[in-house]
């Protein structure tokens, strides 16, 4: 049966992928996702790499953004020099791309494909069979080719040379090989597949190992050891700044920090084979699901979701809670997360939580842009994270945010630093500054680039308030009950000792509590599209 390679962008394409592929399966093709069939030899690019070289047929989903992509046109260009059959799918926000990126992307939009009406979900059923159709006549005309090609012998020479430079076919063989050429051809204008030329080998054209030196411009989607680096810096103006930190007054940043390794710039030879590198949140994830070593050897990484900058958490095992420190906080004991998650990287700001139309029954206290929402109840921080297509952080997963496997007391390590928080603004002029913006504080971050985890606003949590040990079970329960008290973690500006700053105190309110002293920042699982 024939076989294909799916080649897609999940920003635009990853449950269309998954619809075709199990269609597809059901009607006796063989589909490779590079989600699923995974167990080939060598690392996720080479496994890519042998997946098309193995595939009969390439078929590429198109969508409003696909070809941004870098690693679906090297999907696309290795493909094309492995002589594959092309077979694009236009989906419903395909937009053609001016100018066409390379020769390559050009061969595959000269080829035949289907449209599918993917967002008004109009003749699905009717495109996948007519998808499926398409795919079995493209293997069964390559296939007739290869076995015309394979099987053909030149006859004995005769007196006189043959006026074509190419071996003669036995009886009717020519007749019925240049219709099957003229038929593939309709199916490859791209004319990367010359069957007139049977005695030779064909060759691809020059193939480039290319491993860009700067980040490519689509954003979502891996090398592991990348630094990527974009500031977001904000226009809205924020006068108030604390005196006793000069670094505060900065605009807050959200800076990408994925750098590439060192490797040498595009060249193009004729034996090289093209090596492919996954897009940067793939990778960061493949190395966050298995994370073992200290915070220091983890590389914080940012992704913007809905334009919202969040920092990625490996997976990981570290001791919830502290034996120095309160009664609550004793009888720690070790919890671990068997999959990476998403936390903000900066507590909700007033402007992020109106661009988002939260609702809180409250003002703020301070409304500029870049101060952090305080006055939002339990079910309003709760509601507003549900907005974002998040939750509330877990008091677990806000802790091993805040300190990591190393167990930090403080996000910065286990040593006190004044200036590393935003706190003792409790009398005189400093109450009335308040809370500071937010990401005031530079070298006040956590492990994974979370800022204020320590002082500026406590924070919600979705834990209801229980003594430790803590249970999994009971973490994400969202009772109702106005009686039950919700954890509040990270400490505030008003607080006045060391201690109350600590990642690991944690104190309990009630859920219908406002207060200028109480924030949230939401969290994602990495399972959310």
């Amino acid at each position: 049966m024939p076989s294909i390679f799916i080649s897609y962008r999940r920003a635009d394409s990853a449950m269309l992928a998954n619809l075709i592929a199990n269609e597809l399966e059901e009607r006796s093709i063989d589909v490779f996702l590079d989600t699923t069939d995974l167990d080939g030899a060598g690392p996720f690019p080479d496994r890519l790499r042998h997946a098309i070289e193995n595939a009969d047929i390439f078929v590429c989903l198109l969508g409003a953004s696909t070809l941004e992509s870098y690693w679906v046109k090297q999907e696309i260009m290795y493909a094309n020099q492995q002589n594959k059959p092309l077979l694009p799918v236009f989906q419903e926000r395909y937009t053609p791309p001016n100018p066409i990126p390379d020769e390559h992307v050009e061969a595959l939009l000269k080829s035949d494909g289907i449209q599918f009406l993917d967002v008004r979900n109009i003749y699905i059923a009717d495109a996948i069979e007519d998808l499926a159709g398409m795919i079995h006549r493209t293997f069964k005309s390559t296939q007739t080719v290869r076995a015309i090609l394979t099987n053909t012998q030149p006859k004995k020479p005769v007196s006189s040379p043959p006026t074509m430079n190419m071996p003669l076919l036995a009886g009717g063989a020519v007749a019925a090989l240049i219709v099957l050429i003229l038929g593939f051809l309709a199916i490859q204008p791209g004319g990367v597949f010359n069957p007139l030329a049977p005695t030779e080998t064909p060759t691809p054209t020059a193939t480039i190992t290319l491993t860009p030196t700067s980040e490519p411009t689509n954003t979502p989607e891996a090398s592991p050891t990348a630094t990527l680096t974009k500031i977001v810096t904000s226009t809205a103006t924020d006068t108030v700044t604390p005196s006793s930190t000069p670094t505060e007054t900065n605009t807050p940043t959200a800076t990408y920090t994925h750098t590439p390794p060192d490797t040498p710039t595009a060249t193009a030879t004729s034996t090289a084979t093209p090596t492919f590198t996954p897009e940067p949140v793939v990778v960061a994830l493949t190395l966050a699901q298995t994370f073992s070593g200290s915070n220091a050897d983890w590389t914080p990484f940012v992704q913007e979701f809905d334009g919202v900058p969040m920092v990625l958490v490996p997976a990981g095992c570290f001791i919830i809670g502290s034996n120095i420190g309160e009664d609550n906080e004793r009888k720690g004991h070790e919890i671990c997360f068997e999959t990476p998650f998403w936390i903000d990287q900066y507590e909700v700001s007033n402007q992020q939580f109106a661009a988002f139309d939260g609702i809180a029954a409250n003002s703020a206290t301070w409304d500029t842009p870049l101060r952090p929402r305080d006055q939002m109840t339990w079910f309003e921080a709760r509601d507003y994270c549900q907005t974002r297509s998040g939750r509330l952080p877990t008091e677990a997963e806000w802790e091993y945010a805040a300190r990591g496997q190393d167990g930090r007391l403080y996000p910065w390590g286990n040593t006190f630093d004044a200036t590393l928080t935003m706190w003792r603004r409790s009398f005189g002029d400093a109450f009335n500054e308040g809370v500071a913006r937010i990401g005031s504080i530079e070298g006040g971050k956590s492990w994974v680039g979370a800022y204020d985890m320590s002082g500026n606003l406590w924070e919600w949590t979705m834990s209801r308030y229980q003594d430790y040990p803590i249970h999994a079970e009971d973490e994400r329960n969202e009772d109702s009950d106005d009686s039950v008290f919700r954890v509040i973690r990270g400490g505030g500006w008003q607080n006045r000792e060391a201690e109350t700053l600590r990642v690991t105190r944690r104190t309990g309110t009630v859920v219908t509590a406002h207060t200028f002293q109480i924030g949230v920042r939401c969290m994602r699982d990495v399972s959310q599209p």
